[in-house]
């Protein structure tokens, strides 16, 4: 009887936290999602964010009017070919007053009927204002389910012969229905949020009772909504909202629904890894990636598709979509070809089949490409052609051949940057500018340069230039035996420090290990507690270490800890900092708990520190009382 008790014990807590998986069938309600007028405007949280699109010369066929202008415009199910248009001009020298789009997505715009512009003008600027439908089929071919969507764009031109560079739209219509929960009917409220034509992540939704009146509390799509004592999910059979329902299930997920629809069963690999929030980013043309990478000094990504090619769709439905391709390219700025639109930009950089991939340095050097269809994991290797270049992150690849090797004289080249220079000043602001270059290389670099240099100053700097780029490998190395852990009390101090100012929970394990190690110096001590109430406030062990050592024998590591009590912000830790304040023997305590309530962001202990200004003798208390007092004032943390 007495070894049934651990599991009866489990079974009763898991009963207690997940009741419907005991016998509770989770509720389900069906509801019909229509679209609505788009005169019916929604409130400012569930408004569709307005998108810009790059503008090429040519039609790319015959088109009416003149001086076209042509895009695309990438809406509809994931992996739906996007929709091409051009743009015109009727007279010569008047605003561009026609649209030829493809909308209903056979990638043809010859048969569709031009849309004239309405005109609007303010200042010098003058707006073209287009009214268009899209039509997106978000079933299968077995089971169509074709949803118009509405939507508005506009280009905008100051001159009178200017040819628009962008061409702005955004979603104009949204979804509703009304369902019946326990008798009472309830609005169910679901905007394209994103402007993609495509209802799910990155969209809004809502539902409250039709007698409330206006528009329920805007909720992410994905995410519950409590009703009641319920925990509503919005769920669909498609991304058009076929098949709509609220249930109490999370796990109730139709198979259309998976990333990439149809190409999923292609892949089925790719299809199931996560999805990120926003797919890999396109910040326009060859050129604007390469502005956009000379700010950073980050690497370029070129990504020649077409709508024709099954494979592009797929890369865009299944690659540029997965979480950990979208984590591990940050810093890469991305360029959008299209094939079938710029052939010129093709031919010049000798593309001749879609989907293709290159890889440019920061000064526009190629240095990898691809052809042919590229899984996630292919594609995470392509990436690492671009590692030297590229932002930390807590996922990158592993090098081999090529990449590492290019990896590798990237940073030596920035120790090169650092060794060959003898002057003092100059090293030091040499090596802020690695840090805020954030990439791999110049990361690799500071750490190898922080444990081959004995100038405290020079391993300091690279301490906090490693926090500042934050990332799971620069904190393991803050945490680890050449920096948090080195016998070196004045080098452990350091790293405790720079990891005050990385504030990652990451680092609270280490932190604590060192912070409670039998030998560890006061001085380190002392600045591990601040570090650790800076990374983590609201942690139990945290609170509890700092609260101990608040009241430790050493006064180094009781003033630590009294400026520490100030970060987590608590009633219960004001009320050690005002004991502190006013009791403390010690003036270097006293100042600390002055500095802490600075911390604190509660204007109310301004009267606490006035009071510890007129009554304390000690200039340090008084002083620190005054900054803190000018930082509660301004509310600065």
């Amino acid at each position: 009887m007495t070894r049934l008790l651990p599991g009866l014990l489990l079974l009763g807590l898991l009963a207690l936290a997940a009741p419907r998986a005991f016998g509770e069938e989770a509720e389900t309600f069906p509801v019909t999602l229509e679209p609505k007028s788009p005169s019916l405007v929604l409130p400012a949280r569930f408004q569709p964010g307005s998108k810009s699109v790059p503008l090429r010369a040519g039609a790319g066929g015959p088109a009416k009017g003149m001086d076209h202008r042509s895009g695309v415009i990438e809406v509809g199910a994931t992996g739906a070919r996007p929709r091409r248009f051009v743009i015109a001009r009727t007279t010569a020298g008047e605003i561009y007053d026609l649209l030829m789009v493809d909308t209903d997505g056979d990638g043809a715009i010859d048969d569709e009927t031009p849309i004239e512009a309405r005109r609007h003008s303010s200042g010098q600027t003058r707006y073209s204002i287009f009214k268009l439908v899209l039509r997106v089929d978000h079933g299968t071919p077995a089971k169509p389910h074709v949803v118009e969507h509405p939507f508005e764009a506009y280009v905008a031109v100051s001159q009178k012969d200017e040819k628009p560079g962008t061409f702005q739209y955004k979603s104009i219509g949204h979804l509703g229905g009304t369902v019946a929960i326990d008798g009472v009917q309830h609005a169910v409220v679901l905007s394209d949020r994103n402007s993609d034509a495509s209802y799910g992540p990155g969209d809004a939704w809502t539902v409250h009772p039709t007698t409330s009146g206006g528009v329920g509390e805007a909720h992410d799509f994905g995410k519950p909504l409590k009703l009641g004592a319920r925990m509503l999910y919005l769920k669909m059979d498609d991304t058009g909202a076929g098949g709509a329902r609220l249930t109490t299930n999370p796990g109730d997920e139709a198979p259309a629904m998976q990333a990439g629809g149809a190409l999923a069963g292609e892949h089925p690999e790719d299809a199931k890894l996560p999805r990120a929030d926003t797919p890999l980013p396109f910040v326009g043309g060859v050129e604007d990636a390469k502005a956009a990478a000379l700010k950073i000094q980050g690497p370029i990504f070129l990504s020649f598709e077409s709508d024709a090619s099954q494979d592009t769709r797929a890369m865009r439905a299944l690659v540029f979509t997965a979480k950990g391709v979208v984590d591990a390219a940050t810093g890469l700025s991305s360029a959008r070809i299209d094939m079938d639109l710029d052939k010129d930009t093709a031919a010049q950089w000798n593309v001749k089949e879609a989907p293709t991939g290159i890889i440019l340095d920061p000064e526009g050097e190629e240095i990898a490409r691809y052809t042919g269809y590229q899984g996630v994991t292919a594609f995470r290797a392509f990436l690492g052609y671009a590692h030297p270049w590229l932002m930390p992150s807590d996922d990158e690849p592993t090098l081999r051949g090529k990449p590492k090797s290019l990896h590798n004289k990237q940073v030596k080249k920035h120790l090169d940057y650092l060794k060959n220079n003898k002057n003092q000043g100059l090293m030091v602001d040499r090596i802020k500018d690695l840090g805020t270059r954030k990439n791999r290389g110049a990361r690799d670099a500071l750490m190898k340069f922080a444990v081959t240099r004995k100038s405290k100053e020079y391993v300091s700097g690279a301490f906090f230039a490693l926090a500042g780029m934050g990332g799971r490998i620069a904190i393991e190395f803050l945490c680890g035996p050449k920096a948090l852990g080195s016998k070196d009390f004045l080098v452990a101090q350091q790293a405790a420090e720079a990891l005050g100012e990385a504030k990652d929970e990451a680092a609270i394990n280490a932190i604590l290990e060192v912070l409670n190690a039998k030998g560890t110096k006061i001085e380190v001590v002392s600045a591990c507690c601040i570090a650790l109430a800076k990374s983590s406030p609201k942690n139990e062990r945290v609170i509890a270490a700092v609260f101990e050592y608040s009241g430790h024998g050493k006064d180094t590591i009781r003033a630590g800890a009294a400026e520490a009590l100030g970060y987590l912000a608590s009633d219960e830790a004001v009320g050690r900092l005002t004991l502190l304040l006013q009791g403390d023997k010690n003036t270097r305590v006293r100042a600390a708990a002055a500095t802490g309530m600075g911390h604190t962001k509660r204007p109310e202990l301004i009267p606490v520190l006035r009071k510890a200004i007129e009554a304390d003798n000690a200039h340090t208390v008084r002083t620190a009382a005054h900054e803190s007092i000018q930082k509660l004032q301004k509310g600065d943390g």
